[in-house]
């Protein structure tokens, strides 16, 4: 064995830590000097920001003299909304910026590539993005040195498709392509450090287009809830077009023309609402004439079928609140009567007409979302329906309304013109026959019909139809029970 010497250690001296401290004291120097916490930087940022908001973008462009105020400015793009929201990235930017710094360091560059993937819709509807991203293209193409594994040098080797205006159509695509998870394609372009961005939620819904297009048209998926989200529909899509227009011809297009399920309607009706206004409101203009003629009358058919369910409610509630039998009965027959003209797909228009009680209580029925647009009719009960019955104009109504039927609508009486939203109840009843035959000389081409238990009435409109050229079967209006009673007293047979 070797005996080890003893080693002695001396207590340590307040001096001895002088070299530590002053090491320290420089490393936090220069942590402050580079980073955020600095001084210079942090004036730099609320010189821009005071500039930006007392006298806009060309006076924050005009303070960008030093390094670090360019710092500031990416700094702020990429994490400041308020000041995204406000600020112009435009070419005089770009000339601020490169007379400052000749290339972009790598902080600056990775700062205004996070303002692009975070701020992605702020950007495009400021109509400033194609700057940005040609700016960034540009100065990704001269960065060198990179790691392949490197979310820059992934970046860059995707930068034609990331830094466009159709960015996430083209990530979206490129997934669906490979057949591979959204979240596998974001790390191999180089997304994964962005999942709270608007350029990768964008990429999400649009996945959900895809998704659409193969979904049951039945069911009351938890999809259709996501797609009628209002930071859903409200993305852009590129050419000018929302992402809530491509669900909306996604939907229309898919469904067959008879019918619509009402959850698969109501997102239409939450997104663009109805389309039955106004050709020159701000919604129409928006949303329904970007989608064409064609999808608006379709959706124009399928709001008929909600249109007369809404309008049967109201009658079947006004028949049992009578407490009169023969009303009731009479509900079955006038029910049966409409649906069956929906059946034979001779509804192509409708119009609903509110009375004061009928609104408040499809409203409490109802949300503002699901119910389709009404007028409103200067009455406390009636309600009335218009429906464009091959061509001809028919006129049906709660509250001892006589069912009119007319191959004409008196001008004064503009139930198609949807900038008129307000009726009188009389317009409806009986000046409606002294109005057509003053504007059309004669009533040939108008009748009217009260409700009876006798057939009668269905009788008087399926002859008056057979006059105008519409075959209306009468099997196909009445209840089998009807019919045979109507074969016996009329003599008619089926088509």
């Amino acid at each position: 064995m070797f005996d080890l010497p003893e080693i002695v250690i001396g207590k340590w001296r307040e001096s001895d830590f002088t070299p530590i401290r002053q090491s320290i004291r420089k490393v936090e120097k220069l942590k402050k000097k580079a980073g955020t916490d600095s001084k210079a930087f942090q004036d730099s940022c609320r010189r821009l920001l005071d500039a930006l908001f007392k006298s806009g973008s060309e006076e924050v462009n005009s303070r960008l003299v030093k390094k670090v105020d360019v710092r500031a400015l990416t700094y702020l793009m990429a994490n400041s909304s308020d000041f995204i929201e406000q600020y112009e990235f435009n070419n005089n930017s770009i000339s601020h910026i490169l007379h400052v710094r000749n290339r972009l360091g790598m902080l600056n560059l990775t700062q205004l590539i996070r303002a692009y993937f975070m701020h992605f819709d702020t950007l495009a509807r400021n109509a400033e993005i194609g700057v940005l991203s040609r700016f960034v293209d540009d100065q990704l193409r001269k960065a060198t040195d990179l790691s392949p594994d490197n979310f820059l040098a992934k970046q860059k080797l995707h930068r034609a498709k990331l830094f466009d205006i159709k960015g996430p159509q083209h990530v979206t695509s490129a997934a669906i392509n490979n057949s591979e998870d959204l979240d596998v394609t974001f790390v191999r372009f180089g997304l994964n450090g962005y999942s709270n961005g608007r350029f990768q939620k964008i990429c999400r819904y649009r996945y959900y287009i895809e998704q659409l297009k193969n979904l049951e048209l039945d069911v009351d998926h938890e999809l259709l809830h996501e797609v009628a989200n209002e930071h859903v529909y409200m993305s852009p899509a590129g050419d000018g077009k929302l992402l809530g227009h491509l669900i909306l011809e996604v939907i229309i297009d898919r469904v067959p023309d008879e019918e619509i399920s009402e959850p698969w309607q109501q997102v239409i009706l939450s997104i663009a609402s109805d389309p039955r206004v106004s050709t020159t409101s701000s919604e129409y203009q928006q949303w329904w004439m970007p989608l064409g003629k064609e999808r608006v009358e379709k959706v124009t058919s399928w709001l008929s079928r909600f249109d007369l369910k809404l309008f049967l409610e109201v009658l079947k509630v006004t028949a049992h609140q009578s407490g009169d039998r023969s009303k009731i009965e009479m509900f079955k027959t006038r029910k049966k009567f409409m649906e069956g003209l929906l059946e034979l797909k001779l509804i192509k228009k409708s119009r609903l007409f509110l009375g004061h009680m009928a609104a408040i209580n499809l409203k409490r029925a109802q949300t503002s979302e699901q119910l389709t647009a009404y007028a409103n009719l200067n009455s406390f009960d009636t309600s009335i329906i218009y429906l464009n019955v091959g061509g001809l104009h028919m006129i049906e109504g709660t509250h001892n309304f006589k069912v009119k039927l007319m191959d004409q609508i008196p001008g004064n009486l503009p139930v198609t013109d949807y900038n008129f939203s307000h009726f009188d109840d009389d317009r409806f009843r009986a000046r409606i026959k002294r109005d057509y035959m003053k504007e059309f000389g004669s009533d040939d081409g108008i009748i009217e019909a009260t409700h009876d238990i006798h057939l009668n009435w269905q009788h008087k409109l399926i002859e008056f139809f057979d006059e105008k050229n519409i075959e209306i079967p009468p099997d196909k209006v009445l209840t089998a029970n009807e019919y045979r009673k109507y074969r016996n007293k009329f003599g008619r047979t089926v088509y």
